[in-house]
C-alpha cells in the first residue's frame, strides 16, 4: 500500500509533468493508478488540498490554481530544481510513477533497491516539520539487542541508497548522531517538542563532510589525479560539492576538494583505485598506499 508521502510525491510529479492540469484531470489519472488507488475511486478535493498544503510545508513548493482556467501548476519551479537531495528524490519518484503507468514494459526498467526503512519516512518528516521528539527502537549492525532512544530529529539525508536521520539522542545529549532508517524497528512521535536552532543549516553542516560520517576533523585541500579516460565521469558526477578541476590534459585531470577526508571518502577513492591517485595531503596519500598494500597482501597470502 502506498504511503502518504508517496501520494504527495505522485501529486507533485503529476502536476509538474503536465505543467498545467485541472482537478478533474488529476482525479481521472488518480482513478487509473492501481498502485495508489486500487479501488479506482475519484480523488477527494479535501484530500487533494491536504496534499497541496503538505507539499508546501515540507518542500516549500507552491501549487496554485489559475482562476481563469481552473488549472493547477507549480508556481515556484525553482524551489524544486535546486540540485539537492529533494530534487533527486522527486526525480526518483517521477521515474517510478512513469514505470507504474507503463506496466507492459515495467520488467524492462530496473531500479536500484533501497534497504528497508522508507515506511518510517512519513513519521520522521512530520516530526521534523513540527519539531517533535521521536522515540525510536534501534538496532545497530554491531549489537544483537536493540535499544530505545528519544531523538530530536534535525534532518534526513540519503547516501548510497540508504536513508539516514541526523539528530540529538538522549543517549548523547548535545551531540548530533546518525541513525540508519533501515535499522529502525519502530518509530513513534512523542508529545514532547524541541527547539530547532534558527542558525543551524544542514547544508552548511554537511558541506565539509563526505558520505554519512559527520566529521569533527578540520577540512583541508585534497587533490587527486584521474587517468585512463575517467575524467569525464568525475566531471559529470562530482565526488563532492567542492570539486574543482584545476588541471586538464588529454592523459589526466587533477581535481581539488575541500573536505574532511574520513572513512567514506577513502572507500570511495579505493573503489576507483586503478584510475585515481591521491596527490595531497601527504598523510592521505600514505594512508591510501598502506590500504592498497594491505589489500595486495591479502591476495598474495591466498595464492600461497
Amino acid at each position: 500500500m502506498a504511503s502518504m508521502i508517496e501520494k504527495q510525491h505522485w501529486l507533485l510529479d503529476t502536476i509538474r509533468r503536465h505543467k498545467r492540469i485541472s482537478f478533474q484531470e488529476i482525479s481521472d489519472i488518480w482513478m487509473k493508478n492501481s498502485y495508489f488507488n486500487p479501488n479506482s475511486t475519484p480523488m477527494n478535493y479535501r484530500t487533494f488540498n491536504r496534499y497541496v498544503n503538505d507539499i508546501k510545508e515540507i518542500y516549500g513548493v507552491s501549487i496554485v490554481c489559475d482562476r481563469h482556467s481552473n488549472e493547477f501548476y507549480v508556481a515556484n519551479e525553482s524551489a524544486v530544481e535546486d540540485g539537492t537531495m529533494k530534487d533527486w528524490l522527486l526525480d526518483t519518484i517521477s521515474a517510478e510513477n512513469i514505470v507504474r503507468e507503463c506496466k507492459s514494459i515495467s520488467e524492462r526498467i530496473l531500479f536500484e533497491s533501497i534497504p528497508n526503512g522508507r515506511q518510517h519516512l512519513q513519521t520522521l518528516v512530520s516530526a521534523i516539520k513540527d519539531n517533535i521528539v521521536v522515540e525510536i527502537t534501534y538496532r545497530t549492525f554491531w549489537k544483537v539487542d536493540s535499544y530505545i532512544t528519544r531523538i530530536e530529529p534535525y534532518f534526513l539525508k540519503v547516501y548510497k541508497q540508504r536513508w539516514y536521520l541526523v539528530g540529538i539522542s538522549d543517549r548523547h545529549p548535545g551531540e548530533l548522531r546518525v541513525f540508519g532508517l533501515d535499522r529502525m524497528e519502530n518509530v513513534e512521535m512523542t508529545d514532547e517538542k524541541f527547539k530547532y536552532p534558527n542558525d543551524f543549516s544542514p547544508q552548511s553542516y554537511c558541506s565539509k563532510s563526505f558520505g554519512i560520517f559527520l566529521s569533527d576533523k578540520k577540512p583541508e585541500i585534497v587533490r587527486i589525479k584521474v587517468t585512463e579516460n575517467q575524467q569525464s565521469f568525475v566531471r559529470s558526477l562530482p565526488l563532492h560539492s567542492s570539486q574543482e578541476e584545476i588541471e586538464s590534459t588529454p592523459e589526466y585531470s587533477i581535481f581539488q576538494y575541500y573536505l574532511a577526508a574520513e572513512y567514506d571518502f577513502e572507500q570511495e577513492l579505493l573503489s576507483r583505485a586503478a584510475t585515481v591517485e591521491v596527490l595531497e595531503p601527504k598523510w592521505l596519500r600514505d594512508e591510501m598506499k598502506a590500504l592498497i598494500n594491505r589489500m595486495s597482501e591479502k591476495y598474495r597470502s591466498n595464492e600461497d
